[in-house]
């Protein structure tokens, strides 16, 4: 059987998702995980292509390596247009390390979505009821409308979070009546989904885990 090497990293490292991990200034509710790997037989090679890399930004380096804080998070605001040519170039060699002989797995999770389908781990598609549908919209008015209630009770109180749901559409539903032309079709949504709150009879405890990071299927695909 063939060796490989795999590296992960990941975009956020707060071991608990909480109310004060949502509100910080740089939330963001995409959790994203990287995985790189090749094999054995061309690590000497890629680690020279990116040891090659390394001592050409060496200028740039902080405390003998190179940061994520290499670029300010003010040059990334609005993606390439706002990068400087120097940085641009930088990207451009770091990612040129990465060829054919290199294995990329990018993973990219809602994290509201993640915790939000626990709820529903037991409800499946049927010829009645879209539930990848109603999940989707549940999330979708949730990151939308950021209602402070509904996200405290996603992570501080579980216990509470049906009934908060409830709330929050229902609310939502007089709220549209004002304006019942443009917001007719998400009322009928909201709608669909309180019956289907209805039908939950217990909320389990719902927690982050890391491992949905760690979908194995692509390393079957690719190393078979």
């Amino acid at each position: 059987m063939s060796k490989h090497n795999f590296y992960y990293d990941e975009s956020e490292h707060s071991r608990k998702i909480n109310h004060n991990t949502i509100t910080a200034d740089n939330y963001y509710d995409n959790f994203i995980a990287v995985v790189v790997g090749w094999h054995s037989k061309n690590e000497t090679e890629l680690f020279g292509r990116y040891a090659a890399f390394e001592e050409k930004y060496k200028h740039r380096q902080s405390k003998g390596e190179l940061k994520s804080t290499t670029i300010k998070q003010g040059q990334l605001k609005n993606g390439f247009a706002s990068l400087n040519s120097s940085n641009i170039g930088l990207l451009e060699d770091f990612l040129s390390i990465f060829y054919e002989k290199t294995l990329i797995y990018l993973a990219v999770i809602s994290k509201v979505e993640y915790l939000i389908s626990q709820l529903f781990e037991n409800y499946q598609n049927t010829v009645f009821a879209d539930m990848d549908a109603f999940r989707y919209s549940i999330v979708k008015s949730l990151l939308e409308y950021q209602p402070k209630e509904i996200l405290e009770g996603i992570f501080d109180n579980t216990a509470d979070l049906l009934s908060s749901l409830k709330v929050f559409f229902g609310n939502k539903i007089e709220q549209n009546k004002s304006n019942i032309k443009l917001k007719e079709k998400e009322n009928e949504t909201f709608k669909q989904i309180l019956i289907l709150l209805d039908d939950i009879q217990t909320v389990k405890t719902i927690d982050w885990n890391y491992d949905i990071a760690f979908c194995f299927y692509w390393l079957k695909k690719i190393l078979v």
